[in-house]
């Protein structure tokens, strides 16, 4: 019996088809493999900014925080340091001068924090 090569020629191309659809399917795979990790990551990014948005939001708040406090402190130590001087160039200031000038400020400070906490 020979080899008709009508039969020959259509087992060839009935392999090359196959071989075909393969590589096909797999090249989908591959690129719906690709689009999930390129939604992934899309989604990592989005998250990852998020993050950072909320770290620099915090950041600016105690930035803002210590700016106050650093001013309040030099509010504070002027005040000391005028008082101090005060009583140093007053020839008639005596100790109970310099006791009513820091209950005084001791007073202030603590109308300042209570009406700072209502």
């Amino acid at each position: 019996m020979p080899f008709n090569p009508f039969f020959i020629f259509g087992g060839v191309c009935a392999a090359i088809i196959g071989i075909l659809f393969y590589l096909l399917s797999a090249t989908k795979t591959e690129l719906k493999n690709e689009r999930e990790l390129s939604t992934a990551r899309a989604i990592a990014i989005e998250s990852y900014e998020a993050s950072i948005k909320s770290a620099n939001e915090e950041l600016e708040k105690t930035a803002k925080a210590l700016k106050s406090l650093n001013a309040k402190n030099k509010r504070d130590k002027d005040e000391i340091n005028k008082i101090k001087n005060q009583l140093i160039s007053g020839a008639e200031s005596s100790c109970l001068d310099a006791i009513n000038a820091i209950y005084h400020r001791l007073h202030q400070q603590a109308r300042d924090k209570n009406s700072t906490s209502n």
